[in-house]
């Protein structure tokens, strides 16, 4: 045990330099700032549409790491998602800071529990807090983004009306809004002046987002395209859509209030009855903590309230 608890403090040394290293590289990069804008100059000197720029995803600033995640189907879609959740870490830095959480998990372990399977749990779980702020920070984006997406296609649809082109309309939204819709219209602009078609920068947006507005959106834009009709009417007709669905979003929330306050209590109770006993007769719950069956049934009963609130979520989240 004690030459675990050394290698667990020399390894999590050690990806805490590095992780502190590559998160550093990635906020402070001017480099990619200046060249950021030099492609942007030069994409607009040039008028010729045959301009190509191949987007290379890179998982990490290691060259050899990034060769080996990349042949990972799996390690693809969480670069996926640090890309959805705009991430300034790439995901061997992502990795870094995961494997390090574990390491601290490992040696701040022995002195809480004496559990073997407990420490391992803990340090299991407190790796995944990085995954479970992504996936936090991508929820987030996606609903600030549908909050935003109908007044900047009723933006674009004033610009096209008022006789600019699509691209134009797009240029507007990501001028005038904010993060996320305007960083993402922005993305999608570049691409288009870097070369890539109008279709294939709206799916790349759509898969950055993940938002079925968003694939209605693109949908709408691509037939048009093919098909020919009045582009402006089809995204006023989408917005409008839009607000329907979020209007009758609030009406399933508020029906389905009692219903999520109900769970909140039921949810709450057991910890709250826990807390009042612990107060009130300290003894009582010792043998949870000191006896080897008590803490077999304490983990037991964790993990089957656990299992009960994803349970629960799963019934009260409703989609529309």
């Amino acid at each position: 045990m004690h030459y675990l608890i050394v290698i667990a403090i020399f390894l999590t040394v050690v990806l805490l330099i590095e992780g502190s290293y590559f998160a550093s590289r990635a906020v402070y990069a001017p480099g990619r700032r200046r060249v950021r804008r030099r492609m942007h100059t030069v994409a607009q000197d040039h008028d010729d549409t045959s301009i190509g720029i191949v987007r290379r995803q890179a998982l990490s600033e290691i060259a050899w790491v990034n060769r080996l995640l990349v042949k990972m189907p799996l390690m693809q879609r969480l670069g996926r998602l640090l890309e959805q959740a705009n991430s300034r870490y790439t995901l061997g830095t992502f990795f870094l800071v995961s494997t390090g959480l574990f390491c601290l998990g490992l040696l701040v372990g022995p002195f809480v529990v004496r559990i073997a399977y407990v420490q391992m749990l803990g340090s299991i779980v407190l790796s995944l807090t990085p995954l479970l702020y992504i996936f936090r920070r991508k929820k987030w984006r996606l609903q600030q983004f549908e909050k935003q997406l109908p007044d900047a296609l009723d933006l674009v649809t004033r610009a096209m009306q008022a006789g600019h082109t699509f691209m134009i309309g797009i240029k507007m939204v990501g001028d005038e809004f904010s993060e996320p819709i305007g960083t993402e219209f922005d993305k999608t602009l570049e691409e288009m002046n870097f070369g890539v078609s109008v279709p294939e920068a709206l799916l790349g947006l759509s898969e950055r987002v993940d938002c079925p507005d968003v694939g209605l959106f693109v949908t709408a834009v691509i037939v048009q395209r093919e098909t020919g009709g009045n582009l402006a009417e089809i995204l006023e007709k989408t917005s409008q859509v839009i607000r329907q669905r979020f209007e009758l979003l609030g009406r399933v929330r508020v029906l389905a209030a009692e219903g999520k306050l109900s769970a909140l209590i039921l949810v709450a109770l057991p910890f709250v009855a826990g807390l009042i006993l612990y107060v009130t007769s300290p003894g009582y719950l010792t043998v949870l903590r000191t006896d080897p069956i008590g803490q077999v049934a304490a983990v037991y009963a964790v993990s089957m309230m656990v299992m009960g609130i994803l349970a629960i979520r799963k019934i009260i989240r409703i989609r529309v």
